[in-house]
């Protein structure tokens, strides 16, 4: 039950430059995260998701371009006798340019995008209790 997802940042690094990157770096990226079955059959859950992404990258600074990537949802059925369980996967791949050499707010935008995708608050956030009563 506390298995929030995981999340994978990869720097890639070519002194001669990539046509495809325009430029000497790509940040490739990958984040997989379990999702609520209501949040997982939402229509629009892979633009938000997306969403997420490019507002992290811009609330750093992150300056970038090149960005492209796919947002995935898997439904997985596990069968164990009579049993059945199921699971919604939001998987995010994604990858970028940067615009300058220092990468540390790209790093620090992911992280944040990682955190949402996993269902954790950002800092200074904090859920409200669930009201028992009606209003």
């Amino acid at each position: 039950d506390s298995y929030r997802g995981n999340a994978r940042f990869v720097l890639l690094y070519d002194p001669e430059g990539q046509p495809a990157w325009d430029g000497t770096i790509r940040i490739v990226a990958y984040a997989n995260a379990p999702v609520e079955s209501d949040m997982g059959g939402d229509p629009l859950l892979g633009e938000v998701s997306w969403t997420w992404l490019a507002e992290s990258l811009e609330a750093r600074g992150a300056e970038y371009h090149n960005l492209t990537g796919t947002v995935t949802r898997n439904y997985n059925e596990t069968f164990t006798g009579m049993h059945t369980d199921s699971t919604i996967d939001l998987e995010v791949r994604a990858s970028w340019s940067p615009d300058h050499a220092d990468v540390s707010a790209h790093l620090d935008a992911w992280a944040d995008f990682a955190a949402s995708v996993c269902g954790l608050s950002p800092d200074g956030v904090a859920a409200l209790p669930r009201s028992s009563g009606a209003l």
